[in-house]
């Protein structure tokens, strides 16, 4: 007798804060000319460019930043240039004391009742490398009726177009050399109901600007040539909350997807590629996106998975499936490396119909295998804890 399994998972994730405590000292070099002193200043660049708010050292240096939240420790400038609905004046709009965007400012600016969209989404590294939208029917929106747009309660820029068009994008004209594209959003559901992955035809980044993909949603098995990954390759070069797959997921994410070698050229985010449905539409949103000039290695690209899951609340997302008395069931790979999962006795229904169930602590895997005695259809309902960068969260299955 089969039962029915509704597998509902939530990797609910806590902010955090970070405390950073910066030693700042000039390093000189002196010179003795014919009794006169030069003392030459030497800058440590590598350092000044550490994106150190999301955990990286100063060995990963992007080739560009963009986020709603300050990620370079040391950066000055502010985080997007808006443009207001009711009279287009532009404003530039950066961060609080907390290293949060302004959004009191952001508010104060655009007015009650209006629209703000995205002019600039200026580059935090020290490249300058700006991602602009000069014409405003093509500007992303950050504020919609007087309200910020939001994902998992942290500020969000939003791809308004509907699936017909899609040629709200922001631009950078500054040739750029771009290995692995990092990046937090979501997805919107493709209308073609053929195309099974999620994402499949959404365009997060293209290189060259506005090209057809390079950086999407997911991948099928006939890939554009301009993917830089693809479903044949083994393994696969795109990471999804921090688990090596292919398959996008429409819930908020984090993205990262390498090409096979360095790429350098002009680049966009979204694309309006020949006027086809292939760039971010329909209510979808991106928080986050940085650019590097070679591949991550694995410690640093779970370090930064780690600190955007929680800072963003990025969640697993929702499994269902069924298992047949007798079987095992496995927790499927969808969370991070390095999780560890601590579980409780189920509730059963009927009750003592259901027996093989236990308890876990701290293990690497959630596993049970489950025997229905009862002749009938009955269900176990889990509540799974995983530990994950320090933090619990809480899994619920209902079998």
């Amino acid at each position: 007798m089969g039962i029915p399994l509704r597998n509902a998972e939530t990797l609910d994730a806590k902010r955090i804060h970070f405390l950073n405590v910066k030693l700042f000292a000039t390093f000189f070099t002196s010179l003795f000319l014919t009794g006169m002193l030069f003392v030459l200043p030497v800058k440590k660049l590598a350092a000044q460019n550490t994106l150190d708010n999301v955990g990286l050292a100063a060995g990963q240096l992007p080739s560009a930043a963009f986020s709603l939240r300050k990620i370079r420790n040391v950066y000055a400038g502010s985080a997007i240039q808006v443009r207001r609905s009711s009279d287009n004046t532009i404003q530039n709009i950066g961060f609080t004391l907390a290293g949060e965007l302004d959004q009191a400012a952001l508010l104060a600016f655009v007015g009650i009742g209006n629209n703000g969209f995205v002019s600039i989404w200026y580059d935090q590294s020290i490249n300058g490398r700006n991602a602009v939208q000069a014409t405003p029917a093509n500007q992303p929106r950050i504020v919609n009726a007087g309200a910020v747009e939001m994902a998992n309660g942290k500020p969000t820029v939003t791809w308004t177009n509907p699936a017909a068009t899609t040629n709200q994008r922001l631009e950078c004209s500054t040739p750029t050399a771009v290995w692995t594209v990092n990046g937090v959003r979501n997805l919107v559901d493709d209308s073609n109901p053929s195309f099974a992955v999620a994402g499949f035809r959404q365009t997060l980044f293209a290189l060259p600007a506005n090209a057809d993909f390079s950086v999407r949603g997911g991948y099928m098995t006939a890939n554009n040539s301009n993917d830089w990954v693809t479903s044949t390759g083994t393994p696969a070069t795109s990471w999804i909350n921090g688990v090596q797959t292919l398959s996008g997921t429409f819930s908020l994410h984090t993205l990262t997807a390498s090409a096979s070698v360095q790429k350098n050229g002009t680049f966009s985010i979204s694309s309006n590629v020949s006027g086809s449905s292939r760039g971010l539409r329909d209510n979808n949103h991106v928080s986050e996106l940085i650019l590097f000039p070679a591949a991550l290695n694995s410690t640093d690209r779970e370090k930064l998975t780690c600190n955007q899951t929680l800072y963003y609340g990025v969640k697993i997302p929702d499994q269902n499936g069924d298992i047949c008395s007798g079987s095992t069931y496995n927790l499927p790979g969808s969370a991070p490396p390095g999780t560890t999962f601590t579980w409780g006795a189920p509730v059963v229904s009927p009750a003592l119909s259901v027996t093989g169930h236990g308890i876990g602590n701290n293990l690497s895997a959630f596993s049970q295998t489950l025997t229905n005695t009862s002749g009938f259809t009955a269900t176990a309902t889990y509540t799974v804890t995983p530990t994950y960068c320090g933090g619990n969260r809480e899994l619920h299955f209902l079998w």
